[in-house]
């Protein structure tokens, strides 16, 4: 466990998010090895990705704006 813990420590060092260790010491052997699990399973790389991506101005066009296809409720059968 302790080669993995040195691994998560690297990884969270990387991506800024040492604090997930925060309470590791108070935790049970076998919360701290799902702990480690979960961390190594995130895609650290994906999330930077998605929330700098959050950040981009969306270029809406609003002149193409139409109306969307639908089904008069009146004109459905009971079935």
């Amino acid at each position: 466990m302790e080669e993995k813990l040195v691994k998560v420590k690297e990884l969270l060092k990387k991506h800024n998010q040492e604090h997930l260790l925060t309470f590791f010491d108070d935790l049970t052997l076998e919360n701290k090895e799902l702990l480690l699990n979960q961390i190594l399973d995130i895609d650290f790389e994906l999330m930077s990705k998605l929330y700098e991506n959050t950040k981009k101005e969306i270029d809406i066009d609003t002149n193409s704006i139409e109306p969307i296809s639908y089904i008069d409720k009146s004109k459905l059968s009971r079935r």
